[in-house]
């Protein structure tokens, strides 16, 4: 199937503690076939210490009996961890989020629809 429409999201956010800080996203959408990326863009480390991560949370999707059903992806401990793409021939809604940690960090978040 060709791609026949993308959206992209570019949300900022920043923390100057010590601790993580997640901010998040959700996307809302007619059901469709979709691919979602996520990736941290730019990074501004404020010390020696800063951390950014972007990664989804989670997905909602539309099953053929016309149920939506819901798929939260544990929080990641390091880039290993984090689910950066999904696809899903029926997605209706995906939360994209990003922890930061002495830094201004942002996230790139980019859902190609198919035809």
């Amino acid at each position: 199937m060709p791609i026949v429409g993308e959206q992209v999201f570019a949300p900022w956010a920043y923390n100057t503690g010590d601790d993580m800080y997640t901010a998040s996203w959700e996307v809302n959408m007619s059901p469709r076939p979709a691919l979602v990326k996520t990736f941290l863009s730019e990074y501004f480390e404020l010390d020696d210490k800063g951390a950014g991560l972007a990664y989804i949370a989670r997905i909602r999707r539309r099953l053929p009996d016309g149920s939506d059903q819901t798929q939260d992806f544990p929080e990641p401990y390091s880039s290993n961890d984090a689910r950066q793409a999904f696809s899903d021939s029926s997605l209706s809604s995906v939360t994209f989020a990003i922890q930061v940690r002495g830094s201004w960090d942002k996230v790139m978040c980019v859902i190609e629809h198919w035809g």
